[in-house]
């Protein structure tokens, strides 16, 4: 479309009976406006745009006598990458995007114009308001002349005085500024003089540079530095998704860069176990130490969580009266001893180990498993004898599992990274984040902005490392074709999965693929080499953005127990 020269700006006074407000400019869509109701910013679930008419409609009706301003706000964005093949070289597309560009530069000629015009607001105030302290001080400095004429006492300002005998206390009962002060206000903008801090001052012009010549930290610093110091590590007995703000598990997965956190990789220099990365990653038993990471830039965490591949799983910590600090060993047990008074093969009509009290500890008898012993060699026992040979089993003795363990309650292990971070924005303010923001802890966002890249290094949660990319499947499923009718057993983005007959099974998206450029992968933990004489093979019939058929049989069409796909885009 074309662009008219026009203000992407309405304003009005509202008459407490409309709720439905038009606008004379294009507006792409609802996100692209910002409404003000008495300066104050309104949110977007409190009004629709009406695109039919150009208008926004308020949810209630607006009281009478509010400003209200509707702004236009052009997102700067292209959805669509040209291509010379693909037929999105096209005008209609170009034009929209470029519509953009112009769309944006009118709002920043608008922005512009009202900065213009709160300059020259600005000047003209700063004029008036000298204008009138000069014609204060005329008046205080008559009122002066006649007080010290007349030779009376201090008269009060409802006497025509000034209620002072000294310029500087007149100026203080008047609220006015005296002429030198006046100029240093034009001059610096409206600044006023810097005074330094012998001068009560703070000697800088900006909060931050004050705060340095003060020496002091503002309340944002200190609420950061109240509690635990940096590079205190401490066991959290809560879920991993509630993580205190500045602290980060130790699951030695995570790399961190030095400048990003320079106060904690001092304290782990000066206080803790620092080992090279290519030691840490190849030794388990030391990833109770930190790493010096790439040895310039970044630090890994410790593992004390036993998060990492083949570190020790949930490890207890214990004080060095055993060994040193620094050391990690793997689980064991103490001996564990038992004992018979009897010989040591089992070939006795008398069932000797059967029920006696001469076996003890974890010594048992067991059952006949074919064979027992006699003297040193093997050999088949007697036809009808009831000897029962010798066993062993810790369990009897004490409580076994899949892992030697004591008394356990499990955690996660957490250091303090750094001190709290700003605070996150709220639910549905949609925050966009601009260079530098980090947040750490237990923090989530249901919608978030980004300006700029986003980095994240996700492998390491993934299992995957090296340089080459990771893709996401768009779709999966399990099938049941056995079931009667076939059914989804687990899956994601699948709509519905509909028994089309024997062997076939239609798999409709939740959401749509973009195209058909998609690729599906089959497998079944049920369908062997042995198999396929049975089931034939399995193959994709009709395909479409929307979904596709699963076939499975060769020559006729059989249902297979289950089988799983995954879809990639």
């Amino acid at each position: 479309m074309t662009v008219q020269n026009i203000v992407p700006y309405e304003k009005y006074v509202t008459s407490g009976s409309d709720s439905v407000y038009t606008v004379s400019y294009y507006v792409e869509d609802k996100d692209n406006l910002l409404i003000k109701l008495n300066d104050e910013v309104v949110s977007k679930n409190e009004y629709n745009y009406i695109k039919s008419s150009n208008a926004i409609q308020f949810n209630t009706t607006l009281l009478a006598n509010q400003k209200l301003e509707i702004f236009r706000k052009t997102k700067l964005e292209r959805a669509t990458n040209f291509e010379s093949y693909n037929n999105t070289l096209r005008p209609e597309v170009l034009n929209k995007d470029l519509d953009k560009i112009w769309l944006n530069l009118q709002e920043q000629s608008h922005k512009v114009d009202q900065y213009d015009l709160d300059y020259t607001y600005s000047v003209s105030t700063a004029n008036q308001a000298l204008k009138e302290v000069k014609d204060a001080q005329a008046r205080a400095d008559g009122a002066y002349e006649l007080a010290d004429l007349t030779n009376t006492e201090i008269r009060p300002i409802p006497r025509g005085g000034t209620g002072a005998n000294n310029a500087s206390d007149a100026r203080n009962n008047l609220d006015v500024h005296s002429k030198a002060e006046v100029l240093a206000l034009v001059q610096t903008g409206g600044a006023g003089e810097v005074l330094s801090i012998e001068s009560g001052g703070t000697g800088g012009t900006t909060v931050e540079e004050a705060r340095a010549n003060l020496d002091v930290y503002s309340k944002s610093e200190v609420t950061s530095r109240v509690g635990l110091p940096i590079g205190n590590i401490r066991w959290f007995n809560g879920s991993r998704s509630q993580i205190e703000d500045g602290e980060i598990a130790l699951d030695g997965t995570t790399v961190l860069k030095r400048a990003d956190y320079p106060e904690l990789w001092a304290y782990i220099q000066a206080y803790q176990h620092v080992i090279t990365d290519a030691e840490w990653v190849a030794t388990p038993l030391k990833r109770s130490a930190f790493s010096s990471g790439d040895g310039s830039t970044t630090f890994r965490l410790a593992d004390m969580n036993g998060k990492y591949t083949n570190s020790l799983r949930s490890p207890v910590l214990r004080g060095d009266g055993y060994y040193p600090s620094g050391i990690a060993l793997g689980d064991a047990i103490r001996e564990i001893e038992g004992h018979t008074n009897y010989m040591s093969y089992v070939d006795s009509p008398e069932s000797q180990f059967e029920g006696k009290p001469s076996l003890s500890g974890a010594f048992y008898a067991g059952a006949v498993k074919g064979y027992t012993v006699q003297g040193a060699a093997w050999t088949n026992p007697n036809s009808g004898n009831s000897q029962k040979p010798l066993a062993f089993k810790a369990s009897l003795v004490v409580p076994t599992a899949n892992e030697n363990r004591p008394n356990s309650i499990f955690g996660v292990y957490v250091i303090k990274a750094m001190g709290v971070t700003q605070a996150k924005p709220n639910e549905g303010q949609y925050p966009t984040l601009t260079g530098g923001n980090t947040w750490n802890g237990g923090q989530s966002m249901t919608d978030l902005t980004v300006s700029g890249g986003f980095n994240a290094n996700i492998k390491p949660l993934l299992n995957a490392s090296g340089v080459l990319p990771i893709y996401a499947l768009r779709s999966w499923g399990i099938v049941q074709g056995t079931a009667i009718p076939a059914r989804l057993v687990k899956g994601a983005n699948i709509a519905s999965v509909v028994d089309e007959g024997i062997g076939q099974y239609k798999i409709t998206f939740a959401t749509p693929m973009p195209d058909l450029n998609y690729g599906v992968l089959f497998g079944s933990t049920t369908y062997t080499l042995t198999d396929a004489g049975t089931y034939g093979t399995m193959k994709i019939g009709t395909k479409t953005v929307n979904g596709f058929i699963i076939s499975c049989g060769q020559q006729n069409y059989v249902d297979v127990p289950e089988v799983s796909f995954g879809v990639i885009y």
